[in-house]
């Protein structure tokens, strides 16, 4: 086998998985929400990062323009927690390592994260009214952020459109809220989910670095 094949299929795979689990029909509707912003940028102290549903759907728009770029370099590195078997009674603390951002030439669209714009858009009349509405109500009462924040999200990899946990980060280290975990969680004991984390800088509520992601993401299976 030719090694750089053996080298992109990590990478192909993991820009499949977040085509697919950022591709179902509701998934691009202006109502769409993370299941947690840490720390919300209502509960922010002034002058400290914060989450947002604006730099969350940042993070949704620039998987379905294909802007998602795997760079292992730049990608948050998992380091908590070392063990891959996870209780769906009991919300674990997750850590991560996030390497220095230099500046570098843009990277080219993805065919694999570029195929989900094709089904599930909205038409374009809904596209934009969609566009004014949550830049124009949704977030009034935050102030356009600057800085980064990491998305954060669990999918069962057989059906990655089926996302089973979300959460925009401003931290690199949290642990979930015990009541969503467990209701998240429900039903999932024996079961395996994957963890992507993407990275994204922004400035005034833009991307302007990202996202990034890992080439190999990482896998958890569950237990009571």
């Amino acid at each position: 086998m030719n090694p750089m094949n053996r080298t992109l299929r990590p990478v192909s795979l993991v820009l499949a998985l977040i085509a697919a689990a950022s591709c179902s029909g509701s998934d691009h509707d202006g109502d769409r929400q993370a299941d947690e912003y840490i720390t919300a940028c209502e509960q922010a102290q002034p002058g400290m990062p914060s989450a947002s549903d604006e730099t969350y759907r940042a993070f949704i728009e620039a998987e379905a323009a294909g802007q998602v770029k795997v760079d292992d370099a730049r990608a948050p590195a998992l380091t908590e927690p070392a063990s891959r078997l996870l209780r769906t009674s009991q919300a674990p603390d997750f850590a991560f390592t996030v390497p220095s951002i230099k500046a570098s030439a843009p990277y080219p669209a993805r065919a694999a994260v570029i195929a989900c714009r094709a089904g599930g858009r909205p038409g374009i009349v809904r596209r934009w009214w969609n566009r004014l509405s949550w830049e124009g109500t949704a977030f009034a009462h935050c102030p356009a952020f600057s800085g980064e924040n990491y998305l954060f999200r669990l999918f069962d990899p057989r059906h990655p459109e089926r996302v089973a946990y979300e959460a925009v980060l401003s931290v690199t280290k949290f642990s979930p809220d015990f009541a969503i975990w467990r209701k998240k969680m429900d039903g999932r004991i024996g079961q395996d989910l994957t963890l992507t984390l993407m990275r994204a800088v922004f400035s005034q509520g833009r991307i302007t670095e990202g996202p990034f992601v890992r080439s190999v993401p990482s896998t958890f299976v569950f237990s009571p």
